[in-house]
């Protein structure tokens, strides 16, 4: 997260790194009309998230309303497409490209702040990419099911309406509802710890048991995982390069997001070691490159 950067700095630091990943020269230039025209509208401001969704209120007049994809023109999609980009490399420092579109979400007048508030306190305390986003879309069904029932403000969200939601989760698969559920659960003690909501609703909600119906996970002895290795093919490129995948994960214990996302310049050659910022946690690993894996990697390279 990169705390406390001017919007100009941010969106050239941005633009630097979409012309390192994108090939698409029109793409380009359309990003960065929206991000010279956010420059300008902010001025000499520090980044903020709210800020961006206050450039996106101004440009198009969506005052206090739920942005979703059916409401836009492709071009109006470059622009929240483009400061949702935005948002993720400040908080993540990644761009996460997608062919779908979900849309930024402008939250609701009398739920912006509190909802803001929210994503900025687990945002700070490292949660994943992959977690926040996930709870955006939880936290933004949750209000569009609160504004079918005519509620627009926190405090006037009742036992009965969680209920009420809760019971749309119905046919979703334990996990499903497990994360859901938690997700509710931070966002309520969130509202009643800030004092937006009287009542305890975090407390209300039910546990989700889901331990006796999931399945015990399947773990792969020496002898099969000496098996995968044997079989595999080391002769084209696309074989060598399994083969090194295969050896990261198995003597180091990589996820497959941490060896996808692995860079040249994450091995020290001389020091035979592994530096990285794992996906999930966004923590920094550091582990020793055993002699197999690095000509295995080797290898690879060379052809």
């Amino acid at each position: 997260m990169q705390n406390d950067i001017s919007v100009a700095a941010l969106c050239l630091n941005l633009e630097q790194k979409l012309m390192e990943v994108w090939n698409n020269e029109l793409t380009l230039e359309r990003y960065r009309k929206v991000l010279a025209e956010f420059t300008v509208f902010a001025g000499n401001s520090s980044y903020s998230q709210s800020l961006g969704a206050d450039f996106l209120i101004a440009r198009f007049t969506e005052r206090g309303g739920l942005v979703s994809t059916d409401e836009h023109s492709r071009k109006e999609e470059t622009y929240f497409r483009c400061m949702r980009m935005l948002a993720e490399y400040h908080n993540f420092g990644i761009i996460h490209r997608r062919n779908d579109f979900f849309g930024e979400i402008v939250w609701p007048g009398p739920f912006r702040q509190c909802t803001e508030g929210f994503f900025e306190a687990v945002i700070k305390e490292g949660l994943s990419y992959g977690y926040v986003t996930r709870s955006r879309m939880i936290i933004h069904d949750l209000l569009l099911f609160l504004d079918a029932r005519g509620i627009h403000t926190p405090d006037k969200i009742s036992v009965r309406d969680n209920d009420e939601f809760i019971k749309s989760f119905y046919g979703l698969s334990p996990k499903g509802i497990e994360t859901k559920l938690c997700t509710l659960r931070r966002y309520y003690r969130h509202l009643y710890l800030q004092g937006y909501i009287r009542v305890p609703l975090a407390e209300r909600l039910p546990k989700a048991s889901i331990q006796g119906r999931m399945a015990f996970p399947t773990v792969w002895g020496q002898d099969e995982i000496k098996k995968i290795e044997d079989s595999a093919e080391r002769i084209s490129p696309a074989g060598k390069r399994s083969y090194a995948m295969v050896l990261l994960a198995a003597r180091l214990g990589l996820r497959i997001g941490d060896i996808r996302n692995l860079k040249l310049h994450d091995i020290d050659w001389t020091k035979k070691q592994i530096s990285i910022i794992r996906h999930k946690t966004q923590k920094a690993l550091l582990l020793p490159l055993p002699e197999e894996v690095g000509w295995a990697v080797i290898d690879y390279l060379k052809n």
